[in-house]
């Protein structure tokens, strides 16, 4: 049970890192084309 939920806990984190990283690449582009 324990082991189950920092599995998911996990994912979560690799969600929110991808989502985060896609945002600083947009930034990243606009910046660049600005």
């Amino acid at each position: 049970m324990l082991h189950q939920q920092m599995g998911r806990r996990e994912i979560v984190n690799k969600i929110t890192i991808a989502h985060i990283s896609k945002k600083i690449e947009k930034l990243k582009i606009m910046y660049i084309l600005d």
